[in-house]
């Protein structure tokens, strides 16, 4: 891959009035890739996928900012099938950094439940609208007190709090590159002065990416005790580049909320974290899909998304039985061409030598065709008889009539009015008008013009 040069549109960019917006050039000699460039950019929350367009001899990427990120620097890469250019940018600092103090007030649960409220999560709301949240960071503060809250019933007052018992998972680490990333949880909870809902399981990654268990099996030990798994599914990459948070939420008491924040977890001596690994692709593993481009009842190509080989030859196995070769790849993205018809749904894998991917299920797009009301051969008698109208058919030009406007207006003459022998006798007489009849001269009368006014 040759890179003649990279330029930007906006070499700072005001985060405050333009939203971010910017445009990357990347030159290639005048040379179109025999792929497609993908930028991306990683601020401090998220990674954010653009493709080039290929405008004026060289690739554009258009592009936005995220809002409430943190001025200063940015990273910026450049995927290709073996390169990964990386391009640091810097913004400045558009910011004045001012402490305020705010007072919110906070209103517990009507029912009285001895307890340590935590504040967890903070999220801040610019004038624009949008937000920033801030989770992990507040439990480095030493002084615990800062964010939270201890209450106090009055004997005999007190609603039983649900206890949890035991809490486990396996496994404890997993490689988010693998096709393997289920991760099963069971845990036991004392449900005290009753449970209306059962709880929910919570990961967390550093990046504040949140995913729920919510396929719980429950379990009725005894009157008192509730037995609860769940397996979940980790997301390609979730959790990188560092590992994943357990927490356990939706203890839903008669009239109050009970959960066990990963903190907490660690506290009572339960499993709270998840380490996670990724495996680096080589060139005889089959891949990973992820998602594709929608693809059409009628075939045809679509993309294929994920993380593949770039130094392989591998097929795209299709679950009606056939196989094709990608037209175009990288490292992210997949073209295949010459898809065969289907409205039913279907699945597809990669083929590396022995090695397969994970099975992904493509629901094809039906496609509906409007069939036009306009008929005859040519359509509507061509155009010196009509035009056509999808919706309300054929529209027929003067002489011409009919569905498809290939029946001739015949226009028979009205008979004339005028009587007589000669007519309206003749000249001398009166003159005759179709439609009126004859129209006698002076002094001649009657229908034909052949009477005298006496």
């Amino acid at each position: 891959m040759s890179i003649s040069n990279i330029t930007f549109l906006f070499n700072d960019v005001n985060l405050t009035n333009d939203f971010g917006y910017n445009i990357m050039y990347l030159e290639t000699y005048n040379v179109k890739l025999p792929f497609e460039p993908c930028l991306q950019i990683k601020p401090q929350w998220d990674n954010i996928t653009i493709y080039g367009e290929w405008v004026n001899s060289r690739y554009e990427f258009n592009f936005f900012m995220p809002p409430n990120i943190i001025p200063g620097a940015f990273e910026y890469s450049l995927n290709s099938p073996s390169l990964n250019y990386i391009l640091n940018t810097e913004l400045p600092d558009e910011f004045q950094l001012n402490e305020f103090t705010y007072q919110i007030n906070i209103t517990l649960n009507n029912t009285c439940t001895s307890q340590t409220y935590s504040i967890s999560e903070m999220v801040l709301y610019d004038r624009y609208g949008l937000n920033s949240t801030f989770f992990f960071r507040l439990y480095s503060i030493e002084n615990k007190s800062l964010f939270s809250i201890e209450t106090e019933c009055p004997i005999g007052r007190s609603f039983i709090q649900p206890e949890i018992k035991s809490f486990d998972f396996e496994p404890k680490s997993i490689n988010v590159g693998s096709l393997n990333r289920d991760v099963t949880f069971t845990y036991g909870i004392s449900i005290g002065s009753g449970i209306k809902e059962y709880p929910i399981i919570y990961l967390t990654s550093t990046n504040l990416q949140t995913l729920k268990c919510i396929d719980v099996i429950t379990t009725q030990i005894n009157s008192t005790f509730n037995q609860y798994k769940c397996t979940l599914t980790i997301p390609y990459g979730f959790g990188l580049p560092q590992d994943i948070f357990v927490n356990l939420y939706g203890l839903i008491g008669f009239g109050a909320y009970f959960g066990f924040s990963s903190i907490k977890l660690r506290d009572k001596g339960y499993p709270f974290l998840i380490e996670t690994s990724f495996t680096v692709l080589d060139s005889q593993s089959p891949g990973l899909i992820t998602s594709t481009s929608p693809v059409s009842s009628e075939g045809g190509s679509f993309y294929i998304y994920g993380r593949f080989p770039t130094d392989a030859d591998f097929t795209v196995e299709f679950s009606q039985g056939y196989s094709l070769t990608p037209s175009a790849k990288s490292g992210l993205i997949i073209k295949v061409d010459g898809v065969k018809p289907s409205n039913d749904p279907y699945t597809v894998s990669i083929k590396n030598g022995y090695s397969k991917s994970n099975i992904f299920t493509i629901t094809p797009i039906k496609i509906k065709y409007f069939r036009s009301k306009c008929i005859g051969t040519p359509v509507c008698g061509g155009p010196t008889h009509g035009t056509c109208n999808d919706l309300s058919g054929c529209i027929c030009n003067w002489q011409w009539e009919g569905e498809d406007c290939n029946s001739k207006v015949i226009n028979k003459p009205q008979p004339s009015k005028c009587k007589g022998t000669p007519i309206c006798g003749g000249t001398n007489h009166g003159t005759c008008d179709d439609l009126l009849g004859c129209i006698c001269n002076s002094p001649w009368v009657g229908v034909d013009s052949n009477d005298i006014k006496i």
